[in-house]
């Protein structure tokens, strides 16, 4: 493992300022165990032997202790430098070959030292994997290899290997030494890995390292546990998996040291028992052996404390900075999480928390006061590791539980109730947390700091009232609706001008309806009747809902039906000229009026305007030419244009499938309207395009998929799931944004999300499905954070340590 970190070589150097001391205390074990197992040899010979054995051990003591430092700087320096060291003494897959060439000491040596680096790795297990999460973050490797770290078992067995073959040529006797070496030897690395832990804890923001997560370890079966009545059968009647509902049919409740402890060995199945049904085995009184034990505890606290403090302090913040919000891994936060001390004061420091802890704990009087800590702290914990929620806020979860602990010892279960006020505060506080994505824009910080200032104040004020947790949470209510307030009025505003288009889309289809139903159409051009089934529908629509009593046709829009459908059969026309010329200009001042009123330009309708008049060109050339032969009027007729649109082909009838009038796939929307609704963009809205819908937060076609684009069908899923209230995280303009659905039409075609300050982000279905194809739309799976912290803690009992923790 290749280490530049000063933080490594000052915790190197922290290993080999105590390894004197650590051989020290193992050759005095080993040395002790000798002489007993020597005084019990009744022959002299065998007598004899024994204390030779533990003799020459004790002449090497002292060299062994400056030689043992010496030495395992020399392996750590080799296992910096990614050398394999000692570790080659202690090859586990010799072949029998190889074996066989040597005599049978030397095999027996061979044998018991396997064994002894095997029974080391089972019982460092756990603690190695802390600290090594924590030396691969200050390394900057992205996982964690404990068969890499130079402080890994094989090393320091290594070393003492070495020493012993120094002096001693029989691997006999070696033997036997490693033997007797071997069980001080595992206490004392695991005091040894436990200690600097929490040097580096106590010099890192995060509480592991950063982008890892400890792999799931197996975990030794629990020694069996005395139900404070007497019972040790375990928990009967729990198959496959703890119900958080159903009352355990026997309650086997744990020891009295057990309770003491300010990381609970309390099972999670006996927590959640406690939490959903208590009843009278929790009132017990607390005995002395409790109260010896926090006590112990308190001690062991105040040892820790004065740990040397190591100088560098490892802040990994700016590396989530530079990355989208999207991307970044969730920091990792727990109750040994050591937090800001600007932020959060004296409870920074987990050493504090853990004080409170155990102050509380000295206060209990029944088990029940006990147990409800111990609740306490396993939620907190759990809430804490939420990767959905940001760091900030779990840090502030974390930072608050002196407050929450406080409650515990007058009300014990108080989690257990929906809507006890320091429940609803934290609930509260993640659940508004979720309109953010990102811990360092502007917009959540300033959500962030009366949290900060309302959890300061309820630790603070020391109290056990819950009254307090209501005052706080109506205020921070307060304040939200206040804001939500500011941001109400937009939101109503683009809902309108949303609902609108939405209602009169829906009047428009029922329009087209009726005209495919009622109306004859053939030998209508095309380009008229997707005019009326796609435009004038609209008209008509939107006048009737603009002039609610304005009858049945406000405008007579819906009357200018008939006479365009007429003048689009140019063999009537040309056989009827004089009614064209009567009825045209009217028709022609109808429709611009309409046409104006939706909000379309002139640049918009030209193409119409223009194959309108090239249908009826012969009926206007014959009536122009006749004009011009009588002298009556000069100059060009009304519907003369030099620069006539060709875009829409007059002279084609409308097919099949133009006369299979259906209803919209998407709602119309014109310039002024996209806009009010907070819709960014969008193209020409001309007649020809209409079948487009307006481009929104979709962007450019061409910009490529974040990772593997998703199938039409997984979107089209994606988005059937979605509902009014939901999160999303969503890709605008290179910025990731934290948005929710707040409408959503009844026709699944038109959808607003609104981000924070109020920013609309109005969308069709078809640019939907195209940016969650693209995965620039994400669904955030929100939740009740503390019920799924109890329901975690349910489903993760069978792999939790000692402290409740899930790894």
């Amino acid at each position: 493992m290749l280490v530049t970190s000063p933080l490594l070589s000052q915790c190197l150097k922290e290993a080999l300022r105590r390894s004197p001391d650590l051989i020290g205390r193992c050759l005095d074990d080993a040395v002790t165990s000798l002489k007993a197992l020597a005084g019990q040899g009744r022959e002299v010979v065998v007598h004899d032997a024994a204390s030779k054995v533990w003799w020459d051990l004790l002449q090497n003591k002292a060299d062994w202790c400056h030689a043992y430092a010496h030495l395992l700087r020399e392996a750590f320096t080799a296992g910096q430098h990614g050398n394999q060291g000692p570790d080659k003494a202690l090859h586990l897959h010799a072949s029998r070959h190889e074996l066989a060439l040597e005599d049978e000491q030397a095999v027996n040596e061979w044998l018991d030292a396997a064994r002894l680096l095997q029974e080391l790795q089972t019982l460092v297990e756990q603690d190695l994997a802390a600290l090594d999460a924590r030396l691969s973050s200050l390394s900057g490797q992205s996982a964690v290899h404990v068969e890499n770290t130079p402080l890994r078992p094989s090393v320091f067995v290594g070393v003492l290997r070495d020493l012993m073959a120094s002096v001693e040529p029989s691997p006999g006797t070696r033997s036997i030494w490693l033997r007797h070496l071997s069980p001080t030897l595992g206490l004392e690395l695991r005091r040894l890995y436990q200690h600097l832990a929490l040097m580096l804890q106590r010099a890192t923001q995060d509480q592991v390292s950063y982008r890892v997560r400890l792999v799931e370890a197996p975990q030794p079966a629990p020694p069996p546990r005395r139900d404070l009545l007497g019972d040790e059968s375990g928990l009967e009647g729990r198959g496959g998996a703890f119900s958080i509902a159903a009352k355990p049919a026997r309650l086997v409740l744990p020891t009295m040291p057990a309770l003491a402890r300010a990381k609970s060995e309390v099972s999670q199945a006996i927590l959640l028992a406690f939490l959903h049904h208590g009843g009278v085995p929790f009132a017990r009184a607390l005995t002395d052996d409790y109260f010896e034990k926090v006590k112990q505890e308190l001690a062991q606290l105040d040892e820790h404390a004065a740990l040397p403090v190591l100088s560098e302090v490892v802040d990994h913040s700016h590396l989530d900075q530079a990355l989208p919000a999207v991307d970044r891994s969730a920091r990792e936060v727990d109750i040994d999480s050591r937090l800001n001390a600007t932020d959060w004061g004296a409870f920074a420091d987990p050493r504090e928390r853990a004080r409170v802890v155990l102050m509380l704990k000295l206060k209990a009087e029944h088990v029940a006061q006990a147990m409800g800590i111990d609740v306490v702290r396993r939620l907190v914990n759990q809430v804490a590791r939420d990767p959905l929620l940001l760091a900030p806020v779990r840090e502030g979860i974390v930072a608050v539980e002196p407050a929450l602990l406080r409650l515990a010892l007058v009300h014990p279960r108080f989690f257990s109730e929906a809507d006890h006020p320091a429940r609803r505060l934290v609930e509260s506080v993640a659940q508004r947390s979720f309109k953010y994505n990102d811990e360092f824009s502007a917009d959540f910080n300033d959500f962030m700091q009366p949290v900060r200032l309302a959890f300061n104040l309820l630790n603070d004020s020391a109290t056990e009232d819950p009254k307090v947790f209501a005052d706080v949470l109506t205020a921070m209510r307060e304040l939200w609706d206040n804001q939500d307030q500011r941001e109400k009025v937009l939101k109503d505003q683009r809902l309108r001008a949303m609902r609108f288009a939405d209602e009169r889309q829906a009047l428009a289809d029922h329009f087209t309806r009726e005209l495919g139903q009622q109306a004859d159409l053939e030998g209508v051009p095309g380009f008229i009747v997707d005019f009326l089934s796609r435009i004038w529908s609209l008209v008509i629509a939107s006048a009737r809902l603009t002039h609610p009593h304005g009858g049945d046709d406000p405008g007579g829009y819906r009357a200018a039906v008939e006479p365009l459908l007429w003048c689009g059969r140019k063999e009537v026309v040309m056989r009827r000229p004089v009614q064209l010329f009567e009825i045209l200009p009217d028709l022609i001042q109808t429709l611009h009026k309409g046409l104006d009123m939706l909000g379309m330009s002139k640049d918009e309708t030209k193409p119409f305007f223009d194959a309108l008049m090239r249908l009826h060109e012969p009926v206007l050339g014959a009536r122009r030419a006749r004009v011009r032969h009588d002298g009556t009027i000069s100059g060009p007729t009304p519907l003369e244009n030099s620069s006539m649109s060709m875009d829409l082909d007059e002279t084609l009838p409308a097919t099949s499938e133009q006369l299979r009038l259906r209803d919209a796939e998407e709602p119309w929307l014109d310039r002024r309207e996209l806009h009010a609704a907070g819709f960014e963009e969008g193209p020409s809205t001309d007649f020809g395009d209409l079948s487009d819908f307006p481009a929104d937060e979709a962007g450019d076609d061409e910009a490529p998929a974040i990772g593997a684009p998703m199938s039409d069908q997984d979107a089209e899923t994606v988005l059937s799931q979605l509902r009014v209230g939901d999160w999303i995280d969503l890709s605008s303009h290179g910025e990731w944004l934290r948005a929710q659905m707040i409408w959503a039409s009844a026709r699944g075609t038109l959808f607003m999300f609104t981000s924070s300050g109020g920013r609309a982000h109005s969308m069709s279905r078809r640019s939907c499905i195209k940016l969650i194809r693209r995965r620039w739309l994400r669904p955030v799976d929100t939740h009740a954070v503390v019920q799924m912290a109890i329901q975690a803690i349910a489903g993760n009992e069978d792999n939790s340590g000692p402290a409740g923790e899930s790894r």
